[in-house]
């Protein structure tokens, strides 16, 4: 349970849990329940797997899951998902904002199992820029960042991550031959209802390929947001501050688990 004050700073609270499972399982969906949705800004969790030496059981760390306002819960797609072992850490690293009235959170994460053979397993990919510096009173200043893939991956969901001036948020794939395709475009960026967006099918990407993300914000007095147009905003976790996070769940194109 974490207390959040009536006002002052944000909270960045951490906390681990071990799982507490007897065999390797791999989990087809996720879901967070925030006590008190009103300061619950985001969460992120991380795990750590014990292997003890068996490289069949998929990925040793990575992220578990995220949840921001507004996200549904992850579910992946058929026979995918992630894999967890007997005595996996799993760490959660939290943010509140105080609203003006005290209150307490107290967040559920489920852990749904998938049953028989794990098909593929999924892994979430970050894009992102934290040398971003948006001037004061820009109505659209825009930064890019970019991945390049070094295997043939599939692209199963997108996930835009940016604060209270982010305006859109845009993913576009450059093939090796030079062909550009647009893959997701959000020209209206809601922060109070962030998404998890699934394409109708996985998008094969082949090794070379590069996804640019372009993040457009607005640090204008027409944002009704804006706390303070009059700032220059760089790249922090506090709400009043910008983070520029493009986030893919993404699989093998070949194989169950990521080569990493």
């Amino acid at each position: 349970e974490v207390a959040v004050p009536a006002d002052g700073e944000d909270l960045f609270p951490k906390a681990s849990v071990i799982v507490d499972i007897e065999e390797a399982r791999w989990i087809r969906a996720i879901e967070f329940m925030p006590g008190d949705r009103r300061v619950a800004h985001h969460m992120q969790t991380t795990y750590n797997n014990v292997q003890e030496g068996d490289s069949t059981l998929g990925s040793k760390v990575g992220i578990l899951g995220i949840w921001t306002a507004g996200m549904p819960p992850y579910q992946f797609p058929e026979g995918m998902g992630r894999v967890i072992t007997p005595g996996a850490r799993v760490s959660i690293d939290s943010h509140y904002h105080p609203i003006g009235e005290a209150t307490t959170d107290q967040t559920r994460i489920g852990l749904y199992f998938g049953e028989g053979d794990l098909q593929k397993e999924v892994t979430t990919l970050t894009v992102t820029n934290t040398g971003i510096r948006i001037p004061p009173g820009a109505a659209a200043h825009a930064e890019k960042a970019f991945h390049v893939f070094d295997r043939d991956m599939q692209i199963l969901a997108f996930s835009p991550h940016m604060h209270v001036r982010g305006k859109a948020m845009r993913y576009d794939l450059t093939y090796p031959d030079g062909r550009t395709e647009n893959l997701l475009d959000v020209p209206k960026y809601n922060y109070n209802w962030q998404w998890l967006y699934y394409p109708t099918a996985p998008i094969s990407v082949p090794a070379g390929s590069r996804v640019d993300v372009t993040a457009v914000w607005n640090n204008s007095e027409g944002n009704p947001s804006n706390p303070d147009p009059s700032k220059e905003i760089i790249y922090r976790g506090d709400t009043f501050n910008e983070m520029f996070v493009g986030f893919m769940e993404v699989a093998e194109q070949d194989g169950v688990y990521i080569n990493s």
